[in-house]
């Protein structure tokens, strides 16, 4: 359990298991809210935050298996060996292995497309470990809408045992049952 609390009187326990939606009022304060977030929960699980972005958040020097490994073996000193572990059991649950997965590890992220890197996201939160997913919105339609189903199944069993904090442009659709996060109401000083 953790208490997310940002400028602006937004304030939320976070409970493992739940699914948490962020109202922002456009894209601008969708981004700074989502940079609060990791700002915040950074210390609180240092190398564990699982950051899913639509835009893919991948440096493009680096090559995929970088991305995906950098974060956890920085922060958390995992050995290589283990996050490769990781790395192949992760891909395997998505269906690629063997030549095709060498191939991808070895590729520079300006030459994957959108789904791919959407894809990496994920898999690089489940390499962290994370104890924290926090997604944009972007991000989170294209998992509840068009992700392919095992991407959709790993994400299912990562969120059933840490929080998901979907940071977005208005209101949930009521449908996916999300707990909202909005500011508390200010109080007069007399």
């Amino acid at each position: 359990m953790a208490l997310l609390k940002l400028s602006g009187g937004i304030e939320q326990t976070l409970e493992p298991g739940q699914r948490y939606w962020l109202i922002c009022g456009n894209e601008q304060q969708m981004q700074q809210r989502f940079d609060a977030c990791a700002e915040v929960l950074n210390p609180l699980a240092p190398g564990q935050i699982g950051a899913l972005e639509g835009t893919g958040g991948l440096l493009s020097n680096l090559r995929v298996w970088e991305n995906l490994a950098l974060p956890a073996w920085y922060h958390r000193q995992q050995s290589l060996a283990q996050l490769e572990v990781r790395f192949q059991e992760a891909f395997a649950q998505l269906g690629l292995e063997g030549k095709a997965l060498t191939q991808l590890a070895a590729a520079l992220p300006a030459s994957l497309d959108r789904e791919r890197k959407r894809q990496l996201v994920l898999v690089r939160a489940y390499m962290q470990e994370a104890r924290y997913l926090l997604a944009d919105q972007d991000w989170f339609g294209w998992i509840s809408q068009s992700a392919p189903h095992a991407c959709k199944d790993l994400f299912e069993r990562m969120t059933l045992a840490v929080p998901l904090v979907v940071v977005g442009i208005g209101a949930p659709d009521p449908a996916l049952h999300m707990q909202e996060i909005l500011p508390l109401p200010q109080t007069e000083v007399w």
